[in-house]
């Protein structure tokens, strides 16, 4: 049986406590044992390690996709991690644990009586932590605001995540963080697109030819990057190939109807997924947990598991072309352009980004507007300082977007849910994928060049069918939402009566939860989903907690 492509790892560096590893171990989702211990540090696994060596040099970790990946051809963390492994380094007297390139897998730490301990999930180190941990009230500013966190924060103030290639070591009981070279920072966008999609086609072509043998299930959208993993695929000739769509619980039918024109112009089966409403609250639930609740999204993708479990094999996801092909001014309005890697660029696409949270997401309008103002200047200074060590790079922008969104938000949606069960590749994130995209200037992209270039090489079928991207005008029905349903917005409105936010909501909220008629507005529904985020994740972890006010968290 093939391992699921989210790793249950954990370890220690430094004078650790045994028993404290044990106890994290048991905590996550499939118990790993150790591949490698020594007095200094000790890293167990759910899988056999993946082993390089180069002299005196040698490492063991795991890999964040699901292909083979020859460890013998690595000679260096750096190899390591631009081949999407993550795991412990071991040189001379010397530990470490590194990330990938990517960074897609996540990797906490806390520091405690003398020892850095990591896991692959916090619930693991919060759980056996010895003792009670405090509320990271800018972390939730961050989560309320914008939907996921930034930096390397989470939740609780003494733990934290390491970023894309990034080093964790331990010196005398303090842990210490470096990244030395983030390989995906050193790519010069000098290419026009005629110079450069080539090669962008190419390696795309490659990557999707390293997925595994076996059943092959692409979650197909009515958008691009999903079309462009079922096309090529498709011209493959890879067997076992199926195509499944899930309903967003958007109202309409829309994302069924062009999908199943993809598949059906591809030849590959196609089965559409709709939950129930009985389930809403359950799927929301399970999907905050698996996110250690720290994405705020509506469950709506979660319906996909069962069916994904049954049909098993590799699932195949298209996450990241949209954000290498920088095709349109959603996320990267012209600003963003800056060869000269400023704080404009950055100052545009906060911009973006907030206005898509504001526009879709609603953001934090569940708060009165001083408590939303303080919220959002805490989100757009901790956004500036992520941004920083990227100041002077051409690509400062599009780097950001990827270390903040990408990673710590939509990313994690198929990679700790789905991957959590099965394998789960998102090719676009191979290493040649990326330095062939990031090779091409963002101005030259602008526009869908990128996406019309991939298209003409693989499959032009692709770029005349309809897509529901912005601005596109396709046939659609209406269709109910389960998250309007009674047993939904009564779910929401019990668990924001009462928790530590109540008393900050604003007094409409919860009366719109409690309207008649079956017409309750979408706006409160999307609004009410960040604080009960909150609130699950305070009545889980609330005698784990100190203090937890959030009027002097948040210096209201």
């Amino acid at each position: 049986m093939e391992h699921p492509t989210c790793v249950s790892a954990c370890g220690a560096l430094g004078k650790y406590d045994h028993a404290r590893v044990e106890a994290i171990a048991g905590r996550l989702m499939r118990r790993p044992t150790p591949v490698h211990s020594d007095a200094r540090s000790i890293l167990l696994l759910d899988r056999p390690a993946i082993e390089w060596r180069a002299g005196r040099r040698r490492g063991l970790g795991w890999c964040e996709q699901p292909w083979a990946v020859d460890g013998s051809g690595l000679r260096s963390w750096n190899d390591a991690a631009a081949a999407a492994l993550a795991g412990l380094g071991i040189s001379g007297r010397d530990r470490f644990l590194h990330t990938s390139d990517a960074n897609l897998a996540s990797v906490y730490w806390h520091a405690e009586k003398g020892a850095v301990y990591f896991a692959s999930s916090v619930d693991a180190l919060v759980s056996t932590a010895a003792q009670r941990l405090t509320v990271d009230w800018d972390c939730w500013a961050a989560i309320l605001a914008l939907g996921y966190p930034l930096g390397d924060r989470t939740p609780f103030a003494e733990i934290r995540r390491l970023g894309p290639a990034t080093l964790l070591r331990e010196r005398r009981g303090v842990a210490r963080t470096s990244t030395e070279r983030w390989a995906w920072a050193e790519h010069e966008p000098r290419l026009d697109l005629e110079r450069g999609a080539p090669a962008v086609a190419e390696s795309i072509d490659r990557a999707f030819a390293r997925l595994p043998d076996g059943p092959l299930v692409c979650t197909l959208s009515g958008g691009l990057d999903s079309r462009i993993c079922l096309s090529v695929l498709a011209r493959q000739g890879r067997n076992g190939l199926r195509a499944m769509t899930v309903h967003p619980d958007d109202g309409l039918d829309r994302e069924a109807r062009v999908a199943a024109q993809v598949a059906a112009t591809l030849g590959a089966p196609h089965e559409v997924v709709a939950g129930t409403p009985e389930e809403w609250w359950p799927d929301l639930e399970l999907l905050a947990r698996r996110l250690d609740y720290q994405f705020v999204r509506s469950p709506w993708r979660v319906p996909l598991l069962e069916p994904l479990r049954r049909l098993g094999g590799t699932v195949v996801d298209g996450f990241a072309f949209d954000t290498l092909a920088a095709a349109g001014d959603r996320f990267f309005p012209l600003e963003t352009d800056d060869p000269r890697g400023g704080d404009a660029a950055v100052r545009g696409l906060w911009r973006a980004l907030r206005n898509r949270q504001v526009q879709v997401h609603r953001g934090p309008v569940g708060f009165p507007a001083h408590t939303a103002r303080a919220l959002w200047a805490s989100a757009r200074g901790q956004f500036m300082a992520a941004s920083e060590p990227l100041r002077g790079n051409p690509q400062r922008a599009l780097l950001t977007f990827t270390q903040t969104r990408g990673a710590r938000g939509v990313g994690q949606t198929a990679y700790a849910v789905f991957g959590a069960e099965m394998p789960l590749a998102t090719p676009f994130l191979d290493s040649e994928v990326v330095r062939s995209a990031l090779s091409i200037s963002l101005a030259s992209k602008r526009g869908g060049g990128l996406y019309r270039a991939v298209f003409n090489a693989i499959d032009p079928r692709m770029a005349a069918l309809p897509n529901v991207g912005r601005g596109a005008k396709t046939q659609a029905a209406a269709v109910p939402r389960r998250g309007d349903s009674p047993p939904v917005t009564s779910a929401l409105h019990a668990s924001l009566a009462d928790g530590p936010l109540t008393p900050l909501l604003s007094p409409g909220l919860l009366a719109s939860l409690a309207g008649s008629g079956g017409k309750r507005p979408r706006r409160g529904i999307n609004a009410s989903i960040g604080p009960v985020y909150f609130h699950l994740w305070h009545e889980r972890y609330r005698d784990r907690l100190g203090d937890c006010d959030p009027v002097g968290g948040w210096g209201l």
